[in-house]
């Protein structure tokens, strides 16, 4: 019997670590929820902007959605929630390194 309790043990301790440096997909969905429903308040705003006097404040808006979605935070959410490994390397469980705000 003691021959079979250590066997049990090392695959659980395998289980583990493999859950612990993996990517946490629910600070992934978490994030990229906030994330669109920022671009969202800024696609809003640029409609409430119509006509040639707007265009800068436009180009304004349309920038800042922009920089939402090539942040390396955005990135990597999207990834991380489609299954892939994280380019810049957010939201891994083991380092904790997850986004709470903007990058500068």
């Amino acid at each position: 019997d003691s021959g079979g309790s250590p066997a049990a043990a090392p695959s659980d301790e395998q289980d583990e670590p493999q859950v612990d440096a993996g990517p946490d997909v629910n600070a992934a969905v978490q994030f990229k929820a906030e994330a669109d429903a920022k671009k969202a308040a800024l696609e809003v705003e640029m409609d409430a902007l119509p006509g040639k006097i707007n265009k800068k404040a436009r180009a304004a808006k349309l920038k800042q959605v922009l920089e939402i979605e090539k942040s390396p935070e955005y990135v990597d959410a999207c990834l991380v929630i489609s299954g892939r490994p994280a380019k810049f390397g957010n939201f891994l469980r083991g380092l904790r390194r997850i986004a709470s705000g903007s990058p500068k």
